[in-house]
């Protein structure tokens, strides 16, 4: 083994447990509590159907942060529109319909400790994916 390989090794185990726990605890956690960006989808064959099965499950998703009450602080939505989905041939014996309508919702949660029970209803009133992410930074 080379030297030029072997030199970042040494250097790494050079370095105490110590100094790596200093480095840990000098980063805060951040101020505000996390957000949820929540995709909800719904497909058709037409796009005006597409656009009615995802306005339901926006429908529904509300319903839940209604539900969930002080857990949640804000909610922010916006519409992608409806998009066709590209051909996939040979994938199989049924094709998956080819219009997909999309909603975003952005979920500002009151704690931290809030992120599991509410990722969890929303996945089950029937979001597609719910992603968690950290809080703006100031503008």
């Amino acid at each position: 083994m080379s030297m030029r390989r072997l030199l970042p090794l040494v250097a790494a185990l050079a370095v105490p447990a110590a100094a790596h726990a200093q480095i840990a605890e000098a980063v805060p956690p951040p101020a505000e509590p996390p957000s949820l960006a929540v995709v909800l989808e719904g497909s058709a064959d037409r796009p005006e159907f597409a656009a009615q099965r995802a306005e339901t499950r926006l429908q529904n998703a509300a319903e839940v942060v209604r539900q969930l009450g002080t857990s949640v602080a804000r909610v922010d939505t916006t519409a992608l529109g409806v998009t066709r989905l590209p051909e996939v041939n040979g994938l199989g014996a049924y094709p998956p319909p080819p219009y997909v309508a999309r909603y975003v919702l952005r979920v500002r949660l009151a704690s931290a400790a809030d992120v599991m029970a509410v990722s969890t209803a929303l996945s089950r009133a029937g979001a597609a994916s719910v992603f968690v992410t950290g809080p703006r930074g100031e503008r």
